[in-house]
């Protein structure tokens, strides 16, 4: 999948509606339309991590995704043994996730955990749930606590 052909239909959609208001209009748009590249770019890899998050989690199989320049590719990651006295740090909560919580919390606490999860690649409702299973798992009886915790993966910058 590449990423141009979502900006290009973003741009020339904007284009053809900025000509219904004339040649100075259009001008305009066109200018607007070139101008939002990076907006519509980060819009686009922020829905597309949502995309893999939401996949991640209901599914519990983990797919990768791979940015090219360009390119956009997804592929699946394969599913480690997992000893199971020792749960994985990035282990999926169980569940369908369709339950909700309404929390009450100071400004500058969402603030923190919306930029920690804005660090991490995560939204702030994935990176919460991933938390708080996380530090559900560590008070269980028989935890190895979170100084065992392995990682395992891989990225691209």
């Amino acid at each position: 999948m590449l990423m141009s052909e979502y900006l290009s239909k973003v741009q020339s959609g904007l284009v053809i509606l900025g000509e219904l208001g004339g040649p100075e209009t259009a001008a305009v748009a066109e200018r607007l339309a070139n101008a939002l590249e990076p907006t519509v770019q980060a819009a686009f890899l922020e829905s597309l991590n949502e995309l893999v998050q939401e996949f991640n989690l209901r599914f519990q199989q983990a797919v990768t995704v791979t940015l090219g320049s360009d390119e956009v590719l997804i592929t699946p990651l394969a599913t480690p043994t997992v000893d199971a006295a020792e749960p994985s740090a990035a282990a999926a909560p169980p569940g369908d996730l369709t339950a909700r919580f309404a929390l009450r919390l100071s400004d500058d606490l969402k603030s923190r955990f919306e930029k920690a999860a804005a660090a991490s690649g995560q939204s702030a409702n994935t990176w919460i749930v991933r938390a708080l299973d996380r530090s559900l798992r560590d008070e269980e009886p028989g935890s190895p606590g979170p100084w065992r915790r392995e990682m395992r993966g891989h990225g691209r910058s």
